[in-house]
């Protein structure tokens, strides 16, 4: 009887740890998949924010006051930087740059989205604005 007793304990145990390992192992694929939540919505907030940039540079007939107008400073030449510390948003980094053409200007820019210690995404984009006189 006490034979069986033992065993019957063994198999307890063995069960008992079986669950703990199981739920261990379930909370870290919980965790896991928090994370990888957290990293797609601050994906997601990056590349809506050069987005935004982008089209609005676009949208702009002078793109430094755009810029200006829309909270970024210069930072070196060519480079704009807009951080806003209240409510963690990535800060964005923007260099833009012109080429005076003989019908026009040719603008690109490089757009990229840095959150604390890492790159998020980078977004490049050129357009062409042709003189107002050539256009009429």
């Amino acid at each position: 009887m006490s034979k069986g007793r033992s065993s019957l304990l063994l198999e307890i145990i063995i069960v008992l740890l079986f669950f703990a390992l199981s739920g261990a192992v379930v909370l870290g694929m919980f965790l896991k998949a928090g994370e990888l939540s957290a990293s797609g919505r601050a994906l997601g907030r990056a590349l809506f924010a050069a987005q935004d940039a982008v089209e609005g540079l676009r949208a702009s007939d002078e793109p430094e006051q755009y810029l200006a107008s829309v909270g970024f400073t210069p930072s070196e030449p060519g480079g704009w930087r807009k951080t806003d510390k209240t409510d963690r948003s990535p800060e964005i980094l923007i260099n833009l740059a012109d080429e005076a053409l003989p019908a026009g200007r040719l603008w690109s820019v490089e757009v990229s989205v840095h959150d604390r210690e890492k790159r998020l995404t980078s977004l490049s984009a050129s357009w062409y604005v042709p003189d107002k006189a050539v256009a009429e």
